[in-house]
């Protein structure tokens, strides 16, 4: 049994938000790690449904998984990832490395001693493209400033004035 830990969170990782279907990437990076280190898993589920999507999906070379039950349920997702990762360090896995795709919580393990992935798939480069996206249309008038504002620029720019 290796020494060496990698956690990995579950949702963006190994699985899409929305619906829970796998990360193809993520779960070839899961098998990968696995020849080589404990494979622990935290995620935002609770163990019965987890536990499913796990068996279905065949992600079964983990050493361990933090659910999110009990009184870790109702916490922020950063707070609640921080609690997990030190529960399983708690449990006697030294953690080298953690795979997270949300940045915000990335900083918060760096502050807090972790090395960190964090996993950014191409399908959430632009905010659009992204599960949680909600379209806020802009003002006209912002696409009229902007017209006039190029338009200034264009009049000063010495580079575009005859010779």
């Amino acid at each position: 049994m290796p020494i060496s830990s990698v956690a990995m969170s579950v949702e963006g990782v190994l699985q899409k938000y929305q619906p829970t279907v796998p990360i193809p990437v993520g779960v070839a990076l899961y098998h990968s790690l696995a020849t080589n280190f404990n494979i622990l898993l935290y995620s935002e589920d609770e163990k019965k449904s987890l536990d499913y999507w796990l068996g279905i999906e065949a992600l079964t070379k983990h050493a361990a998984v933090e659910y999110n039950e009990g009184p870790k349920r109702w916490e922020d997702s950063h707070i609640r990832k921080m609690v997990q990762l030190a529960s399983l360090h708690n449990r006697g896995f030294h953690i080298d490395l953690v795979i997270d795709p949300d940045p915000t919580a990335s900083v918060k393990m760096i502050e807090s001693g972790y090395n960190v992935m964090t996993f950014t798939h191409a399908q959430y480069a632009l905010p659009q493209w992204r599960p949680d996206y909600t379209e806020q249309r802009r003002p006209w008038k912002d696409f009229e400033d902007a017209a006039i504002k190029l338009a200034e620029l264009r009049a000063l720019d010495t580079r575009m004035k005859d010779q």
